[in-house]
């Protein structure tokens, strides 16, 4: 839950620091996606299974792809 609330402001980090590194979209996208993988870690830790795990799993994997992806276009966008 740590990890997963902390990644939030982490991932919005290269709008405050480096500006025209991030834009407005790119900070509401890891904004967005940041809330839904905390909302599936609080499902997870609510009750751990392996149904729950997977979901995290893959919520990780759309998750760090998505936002890498949209920080590498930011120029374009």
């Amino acid at each position: 839950m740590i990890a997963a609330l902390a990644l939030i402001p982490i991932s919005i980090l290269p709008v405050l620091a480096a500006p025209g590194m991030g834009s407005l979209l790119y900070a509401l996208l890891a904004g967005l996606l940041g809330f839904g993988q905390l909302v599936i870690a609080a499902w997870f830790w609510q009750q751990p299974n392996d149904l729950r795990a997977r979901m995290l799993l893959r919520a990780s994997l759309v998750y760090l792809p998505t936002v890498l992806v949209t920080l590498m276009l930011v120029p374009w966008i």
